[in-house]
């Protein structure tokens, strides 16, 4: 058993390594995490959440070519887990996911919204294009969301590439849905319209999950100071 135990603790600093500045540093935090013990174990648990499905999600392509459906299955599961975890939310209360989209840096927001653009979106069954702006963080966790519901509900993983290697060559995708609906958009017609989504990316994956992963340490220091500050 302590072999098993030393063993999980060395995969986890391994993981959360690259995270932090050096060795003193990653320590702190995980120092941090495991005084909580005496009056939550809810920080633990979460730390070893994010390691499981972020790690899950970047391994999925040894078991198949690199599916966008399936890597944001594995973190929209992280996300689920935190929010299942966290005392403050619920699984359908949109406060986690406002918690959740605060977490990401400014240079997070940077890169990802400036590397996965909606650039048009129009009513399927009349072409009628509509209004939108930029998209926003919510937005992107929208789309997990959708895509995970695809996977899960549909068993469809292969259509939708959100990650593209070749920063030098955009990649076009789309989403064609009913249910599908971002903060961005001006939408006029009746809800249940399907509507056609076209979005250009040099989004890297290696880079969004780095941005992705910072986020949950963010929020797992943030439930710390909220178990603090009780």
């Amino acid at each position: 058993m302590e072999k098993l135990i030393a063993l999980a603790e060395a995969e986890l600093k391994s993981f959360y390594l690259p995270y932090f500045k050096n060795e003193n540093e990653l320590q702190t935090f995980l120092d941090t995490v495991y005084e909580m013990d005496f009056d939550d174990r809810i920080p633990r648990q979460m730390i070893y959440q994010i390691q499981r499905f972020v790690t899950l999600s970047q391994r999925i392509e040894e078991i198949y070519p690199p599916r966008t459906g399936l890597r944001l299955l594995f973190l929209r599961i992280a996300m689920e887990s935190l929010c299942t975890l966290d005392k403050r939310t619920t699984k359908n209360n949109p406060l986690f996911y406002s918690l959740f989209v605060d977490c990401f840096s400014e240079a997070a927001n940077n890169y990802i919204l400036g590397n996965f653009e909606l650039t048009a979106c129009y009513y399927a069954s009349n072409d009628m294009a509509i209004g939108h702006s930029d998209l926003t963080m919510s937005d992107i966790l929208t789309i997990i969301k959708f895509i995970r519901n695809q996977v899960v509900h549909d068993g469809v993983f292969w259509d939708f590439q959100m990650f593209n290697d070749n920063i030098e060559i955009p990649l076009f995708t789309h989403i064609e849905a009913q249910k599908l609906k971002l903060e961005c958009v001006n939408y006029t017609e009746n809800a249940n319209i399907p509507i056609v989504y076209h979005f250009e990316t040099t989004l890297q994956f290696d880079v969004f999950i780095r941005y992705f992963t910072e986020a949950c340490i963010q929020y797992v220091n943030d439930y710390i100071d909220h178990l603090k500050n009780r």
